[in-house]
C-alpha cells in the first residue's frame, strides 16, 4: 500500500506586481537593493546616472520619504553604485545563483518543500556586506480560503 500523496497550493504574484510595490509599503526589512533594482526597472532604455537619480530623487518626494527610510539608507552614491554595476558580469556569483536556482526546481518538482517565495535579492555592493534576502513582495492574493500570505496552503489528499 503506498501512502497518501498530499498537494499543495501556492499563490506566486509575477515579477510587476512584485516590483510595483510602493516604498511608503514598505518595512524596514526591505533591503534597499529592492529600490534601486525598481529604478532601474523604471528607467527607461540607455537612462543615465543622472536619470536615475533624478527617479529616486522624484519617487522619494513623492512618497514623503527621506533616503533612509529603510534599515539602510537609499542614497545617491549606493543607486549609482548599483548602476554603475547593472551589467557586470560576476561569473562566480552566476554559479551560485544558478545552483540555488537548480535547487528550487528540484523543490518543484520533487513538491517536498515549498520554493523561494517570492525574491531573492542579492546585493554584493560592499563586499564585507555581501548578502542576499528571500522576501515576499507584492499583493497578498484574496483566494477562496481568504487572504493568501505565500504560506503553502494543503489543497488535495489522493492516494496513488
Amino acid at each position: 500500500k503506498e501512502a497518501p500523496i498530499t498537494k499543495y497550493l501556492i499563490t506566486f504574484p509575477s515579477i510587476e506586481q512584485a516590483f510595483s510595490v510602493e516604498w511608503q509599503a514598505m518595512t524596514n526589512r526591505v533591503p534597499r537593493i529592492f529600490c534601486a533594482l525598481q529604478l532601474l526597472r523604471q528607467a527607461p532604455a540607455g537612462a543615465d546616472a543622472a536619470k536615475v537619480e533624478s527617479l529616486r530623487t522624484e519617487r522619494l518626494h513623492a512618497a514623503g520619504l527621506s533616503e533612509d527610510f529603510l534599515r539602510d539608507p537609499l542614497t545617491s552614491d549606493f543607486v549609482s553604485t548599483v548602476f554603475g554595476a547593472a551589467h557586470a558580469q560576476v561569473p562566480a556569483v552566476c554559479a551560485i545563483l544558478g545552483g540555488l536556482v537548480a535547487a528550487e526546481v528540484v523543490k518543484l518538482i520533487g513538491g517536498k518543500e515549498p520554493p523561494i517565495n517570492n525574491v531573492l535579492l542579492f546585493d554584493a555592493t560592499t563586499p564585507r556586506e555581501t548578502a542576499g534576502v528571500v522576501v515576499r513582495l507584492g499583493p497578498s492574493f484574496q483566494m477562496p480560503w481568504g487572504r493568501d500570505s505565500g504560506q503553502p496552503r494543503r489543497e488535495v489528499d489522493t492516494t496513488n
